[in-house]
Formats: C-alpha cells, sequence, structure tokens
C-alpha cells in the first residue's frame, strides 16, 4: 500500500520547532482578519458561507476551531506559493493519520477532531436551503470548514480541524501544543525555483541526505512525470517518489537503498530509501 505524505512550507524558525515536537495551531478566525493575514493566507470567507433561504441571505461563520494547514503536493503550484509567501523550507509528516491522531491526544488541552483531510474547492460560497428547512448549525458548520473558494486550489490545502474544550478569543490567533511526532517527520529544504523553466521542462535535482552520512541522488526533467514523494513497505517503510510512467525521461539515480526504478502496481516509484534513515532532502533546480 502506498502512504501519501502532507507537506507544510513554512519559516525555518517553526520548522525546527515542529522537530522540537510543537505544533501550532491557527484560530480559524485569524485568517478573515485582514490586519493579520495577507496574500493566500487571507481568506475573509475562511469557515463561513453565505445561507440563501428565499430572500433572505445570512453570513454563516464558524467559531472557536482550532486549524492546522498542510498541502498534499511538494513539487507543484504549492511550492511557487509557499515561496511567493517568503517560506524558506518544508516539513514533510510521512503519516498525517497518525499526525492527527497524536495532535487530538495532545495532553496540554482536550480536542475534539471534527475534520481532517484535503479542502474541498467550490466555485460559489453560500448554501441555498428551501423556506421551511431548518439551520443545523453543527452539521453546516463541519461541512464549510472543509471548504474554499476555487481560487485557492492552487495550494491543494490539506487540513486537520480540532475543536476546543473553551470558546477562543478572537483576539488569539492559536496555540502551541507539545505533540511528540518528531519520529513522523523529515525536514526539506528547497533552492528558489525559476517558475517559467521549471514549467518548461528545466532539471531539477533531489538529493537525500542520510544519517549515516551518505546521501543518494536523483535528477530528472520537471517531472512533470514525478508527482509527490512517497512512502510504502518493502519490507520495511521506505520513501520513493511515485512517477506515472515506466520510464523517466532524462532521469539517474544514484545511491538509494532500495531499487533504483521500481513498479507498485501501476505506478512506478525512484529513488527509494529506508525512510528511518533519512535525515533531509534537498530539492535544486539546475542551471
Amino acid at each position: 500500500m502506498i502512504k501519501h505524505p502532507i507537506f507544510k512550507f513554512q519559516k525555518k524558525s517553526h520548522a525546527e520547532m515542529m522537530l522540537d515536537n510543537k505544533i501550532f495551531l491557527s484560530n480559524m478566525d485569524h485568517f478573515r482578519d485582514a490586519a493579520k493575514t495577507s496574500g493566500l493566507i487571507h481568506d475573509e470567507y475562511e469557515g463561513s458561507t453565505i445561507i440563501v433561504q428565499g430572500e433572505n441571505e445570512i453570513l454563516f461563520q464558524v467559531r472557536n476551531r482550532l486549524i492546522y494547514c498542510s498541502t498534499s503536493h511538494f513539487l507543484s503550484d504549492s511550492l511557487f506559493w509557499a515561496q511567493s509567501e517568503g517560506k524558506e523550507c518544508c516539513i514533510m509528516i510521512t503519516d498525517p493519520d497518525e499526525f492527527y491522531r497524536r495532535v487530538s491526544a495532545a495532553k496540554d488541552i482536550r480536542l475534539q477532531r471534527e475534520y481532517s483531510g484535503p479542502c474541498e474547492y467550490v466555485e460559489r460560497i453560500e448554501e441555498v436551503i428551501q423556506r421551511y428547512e431548518k439551520i443545523m448549525p453543527d452539521r453546516l458548520a463541519k461541512k464549510i470548514c472543509r471548504q474554499k473558494h476555487i481560487k485557492f486550489k492552487d495550494q491543494k490545502e490539506t487540513r486537520g480541524i480540532w475543536i476546543p474544550p473553551e470558546p477562543i478569543s478572537k483576539t488569539c490567533i492559536g496555540q502551541t501544543l507539545t505533540v511528540e511526532v518528531s519520529d513522523l517527520l523529515v525536514w526539506m529544504d528547497f533552492s528558489s525555483f525559476d517558475e517559467e523553466k521549471f514549467r518548461q521542462g528545466a532539471q531539477i535535482l533531489i538529493t537525500t541526505h542520510l544519517k549515516s552520512g551518505e546521501s543518494s541522488s536523483f535528477t530528472a526533467s520537471y517531472p512533470r512525470e514525478i508527482l509527490s514523494p512517497v512512502i510504502y513497505n518493502d519490507p520495511e517503510p521506505m520513501l520513493g517518489y511515485l512517477v506515472a510512467s515506466n520510464r523517466i525521461d532524462g532521469g539517474f539515480a544514484s545511491g538509494c537503498e532500495g531499487s533504483g526504478f521500481m513498479r507498485l502496481g501501476d505506478r512506478s516509484v525512484v529513488c527509494p530509501n529506508i525512510l528511518a534513515n533519512i535525515e533531509r532532502i534537498e530539492f535544486s533546480q539546475i542551471p
């Protein structure tokens, strides 16, 4: 079975906190506040919808939610969004389900997990209900908390949402929890990518640095072929790069601990290494 990690782009100081088992959950209200957020982080309709009931329109906003945002793809538009927002590195979360489970069980605070998974991108931020229909706040909140307007689709966001035991002040930007998750995390560095060259097919170099001090590398023309880092068992957990075909044009792998190119069902994986042996991964664009 193939597992798909998720990715958290951030400042290096925040990434270091994650590796020190400090996880920051944001107050959902924070993203609606234009005075505190900007760019593609600001979303005035985060956790909100317009209820249309006959001639009436009501703004419905979810309150008292903590949220953890990440992305489902690394080599994608998410990377260019992260660069534009001044993000400096990325943390790969190798087992999202286990990560969400541990956050939900944090000792700092008793949290109720409401949702964890990909965002649903919608054309219109509204809910049309019949005149006679009763508004069900809890059911509606669960639905709209996982929705975002389609203009944000390039973020390819995955999110976890929790309900805290006590109401959160609108002025509170979030809460830092101590959660033992460092064993689920891999540091990922990326140098500045030229988006135009990237899309035209510039070569990239992926270097996997191992805890032994050795490293493996993989080069390819922009990996329209490469979808994302993935994890599978062979028999122990391995991390490689999922590709869409049986070969990579212009690709070259060296130094990897597993088979340089192997089939997994109807897909293929290149340059795999034992997950537990990986120190960090470095992505760079070859001039």
